[in-house]
């Protein structure tokens, strides 16, 4: 399973990149979802799922998931966030089916939630 990782923090983004290389995922960690667009084309879009922050500079989470959706509809997506999923439900950035979990995690948490999206694939 290949995960397209995005975050802008690089604490977060070395970290959790680590934790799931890990435990068996590849992953391909982007710090901005311009960074993330580019190289979802250079894999031509080989990716199992996109786990992304939901508020960055430029190119926001949910923006991101968009454009990828359009590209490769059925890509799992799990949005992570600071805020809660109330307040993202509330604020309309996750819609109906989306998948999300709020900062900060713990890794086993991260890691049930990427399992659980993953066996629906």
């Amino acid at each position: 399973m290949t995960i397209l990782l995005v975050d802008d923090d690089d604490a977060v983004l070395r970290v959790v990149q680590r934790v799931l290389r890990v435990r068996g995922y590849a992953v391909v960690s982007a710090p901005s979802g311009d960074e993330a667009l580019r190289l979802f084309e250079d894999q031509s879009g080989e990716f199992d799922l996109l786990l992304t922050d939901m508020v960055m500079p430029g190119v926001p989470g949910r923006e991101l998931a968009d454009e990828i959706l359009r590209r490769k509809p059925g890509i799992k997506v799990l949005y992570m966030s600071g805020y809660t999923e109330d307040e993202v439900m509330r604020r309309g950035d996750l819609g109906t089916g989306q998948s999300f979990i709020q900062k900060p995690f713990t890794l086993d948490e991260l890691d049930q939630r990427l399992r659980a999206l993953l066996a629906v694939a």
